[in-house]
């Protein structure tokens, strides 16, 4: 993680990207099949909207407090295998818009944004290589003589 992308889940009180607000299952609108990705955001737009009002306790909570309301839609290939809920999701940008700004707190309390990206996120280099087990050497006798 470069600090100005989504990483792990965190605890709100902490610095963090995105705070989910709801989750759309897209299937109860779009019954008949895939739907395009204007009508996805045609619906999203509108139930989004109403779930982060309802989560942040008014209708200018999330743009009074520097928040963007977002989501993403789903591609074919992800609806045929059987994805159709789509998370709506609470940010800020960074001044330059190069990713998101760290936020801390919850849209429901006090909320500080960022101006700076996060520090970058400490990389895992997985687990500790293993040995490879020892070589055995297997002695070949010699051809017999003739």
């Amino acid at each position: 993680n470069d600090g100005k992308t989504v990483g792990d889940p965190v605890d709100c009180a902490l610095p963090h990207a995105i705070e989910i607000v709801g989750i759309v299952d897209l299937k109860g609108a779009f019954a008949k099949g895939y739907p395009g990705e204007a009508a996805q955001d045609r619906v999203l737009n509108t139930e989004c909207t109403r779930l982060a009002k309802d989560f942040a306790g008014g209708p200018a909570v999330v743009g009074n407090k520097g928040l963007t309301l977002f989501w993403d839609t789903l591609r074919m290939q992800s609806w045929q295998a059987g994805s159709n809920r789509v998370d709506c999701r609470l940010g800020a940008f960074l001044p330059d818009h190069s990713g998101f700004a760290p936020v801390t707190g919850s849209v429901k309390g006090p909320v500080e944004v960022s101006k700076q990206p996060a520090p970058a996120a400490a990389r895992n280099p997985g687990p500790a290589p293993v040995a490879a087990p020892p070589a055995i050497q297997v002695d070949t006798p010699a051809a017999p003589p003739p």
